[in-house]
């Protein structure tokens, strides 16, 4: 089961720049605490090149287990402070939320999409069964004229072969 644990994201304005044994760019780089040894937290901490802000991950028990600074002055203020590691758990979780009803969200999008599919092949296709029984009805329609334009011009004098019988 995962849990939160502090952390923080370091950017730097340039790619490529190191600092305490990590290279940072433009794409902020998330780094657990307890990863860090005190003197690199502040080192990353103090320098100005560096945009550092306050944040939580979720790691598993056995990678927080494999963290060796979990009891590290900085860790151990972090998680007490609670202030910006509470508000960064309570992102993290509605980051997470978001994730899954995103993810909900697109896969109801894609019934949708299939169902839409769905129904324009059977509108096609009822389009194409009224279309024929429209012209079999002009069929029917063109016979029974002739049939009744047959029938009223028949002679009179000439019997009916199935009146005759």
């Amino acid at each position: 089961m995962s849990k939160l644990h502090p952390a923080i994201k370091v950017a730097s304005c340039q790619e490529g720049f190191r600092r305490a044994g990590y290279t940072f760019g433009i794409q902020p780089k998330t780094i657990a605490l307890a990863a860090l040894p005190p003197h690199a937290y502040a080192a990353i901490r103090e320098d100005q090149s560096l945009v550092v802000v306050d944040t939580a991950i979720s790691l598993d028990e056995d990678a927080a287990a494999a963290l060796a600074h979990a009891d590290a002055p900085h860790v151990i203020a972090a998680q007490a402070s609670g202030g910006a590691f509470a508000a960064a758990s309570a992102l993290n979780a509605q980051r997470e939320t978001l994730a899954r009803l995103d993810a909900s969200l697109t896969e109801r999008a894609k019934q949708l999409a299939e169902q839409a599919s769905e129904l324009q092949q059977t509108s096609a296709l009822l389009d194409a069964r009224e279309a024929a029984l429209s012209a079999r009805e002009h069929q029917l329609l063109e016979r029974e004229q002739a049939l009744d334009a047959r029938s009223n011009t028949r002679d009179p004098s000439r019997p009916n072969k199935a009146a005759g019988k």
